[in-house]
């Protein structure tokens, strides 16, 4: 496993494990990678500074996702010390987690739409399924709330304000 710290010309930094430099189609300015996690700065309430690693792209946490990284925006590249890989390999354990229990919520969901969905037409469904949204959606949201202006008098089809 090579694994790799990038430096991006967005300014990102990025540590991953490279599985192929060129790809077999002859894409020599794509590199493929999976377990990608950007470094992240930020600071405490009280000026504290620190860094974490998050996801470089949003739900791409399954340590098989693999990506392609062009050549043409890196800037640095290094080989991360030993112990950035760890704390590296810590945070990819953890996005494998949260992967892992994404995919167990959307089972359950799934499996539970099919069951509702086996005795009911699919419209039917649909409109049961509308309404269910429509209810956790505070009524103020979806109602119109735009007050006119300049309300147009009784007869008046004109669009001119003046």
């Amino acid at each position: 496993m090579e694994v790799k710290h990038f430096k991006l010309d967005t300014g990102e930094e990025l540590l991953c494990e490279v599985v192929e430099w060129h790809d077999e189609e002859g894409f020599e300015d794509e590199i493929i990678i999976r377990k990608a996690a950007k470094l992240v700065y930020t600071k405490t309430t009280t000026g504290i500074p620190f860094y974490s690693l998050r996801p470089w792209m949003v739900y791409q946490e399954n340590i098989s996702d693999v990506m392609t990284l062009d050549r043409n925006h890196i800037v640095g590249m290094a080989t991360p010390p030993d112990y950035l890989v760890i704390q590296w390999e810590d945070a990819i354990l953890d996005m494998q987690e949260l992967h892992n229990q994404r995919q167990k919520e959307t089972f359950e969901k799934m499996k539970g739409f099919y069951e509702k969905a086996k005795d009911k037409p699919v419209s039917e469904l649909i409109g049961d399924l509308l309404n269910n949204i429509k209810e956790s959606i505070p009524k103020e949201e979806y109602e119109d709330n735009v007050v006119e202006l300049f309300p147009k008098k009784d007869g008046d089809d004109s669009d001119t304000i003046h």
